[in-house]
């Protein structure tokens, strides 16, 4: 496989081409993978339309898994189902600093926590920006508060 990037001023959008010889399917979702991890874009299905929408990262309120799908929330209050597993998409987050696990089934945008009270037994309680309060169980706050310190004291 080759890889060729063009910087071109003159090009609006950027655009990925993929040219081989054959059509790989893991080749194919490797590369897609590649790309939606190194954007700060979130490709997301609507259930109830079956449409695809990409959306920002700073649009992104929590992701949080139901049964086998992972969902996230939007700041327009949208949910979207992503085709992910929870393990793979905290890959694809490890290099956005903003995105951390609050427990065993959600990660939030802490740029959307409102508010962070004790909650009991060594658990807290996060408000977020549309109202949605999250429990950031024990085991993870010591990550969580290390997120908040770096986002906010930048």
């Amino acid at each position: 496989m080759k890889v060729n990037h063009i910087k071109d001023n003159l090009v609006d959008e950027t655009s990925v081409n993929v040219i081989t010889n054959e059509v790989n399917k893991n080749d194919y979702m490797y590369i897609k993978d590649l790309i939606l991890s190194s954007s700060s874009n979130v490709i997301g299905r609507d259930l109830d339309t079956g449409i695809d929408f990409k959306v920002t990262d700073k649009d992104i309120i929590y992701f949080e898994t139901y049964g086998r799908d992972v969902c996230f929330i939007t700041v327009e209050n949208k949910l979207l189902v992503l085709k992910l597993s929870m393990k793979k998409l905290e890959e694809l987050l490890s290099n956005r600093r903003y995105f951390i696990k609050v427990n065993k089934t959600t990660i939030i945008n802490v740029n959307h926590v409102e508010e962070v009270s004790y909650h009991s037994n060594m658990r807290f309680q996060i408000l977020l920006s549309n109202d949605y309060k999250q429990v950031v169980n024990r085991s993870y706050f010591n990550n969580f508060k290390k997120c908040i310190e770096e986002v906010y004291n930048k």
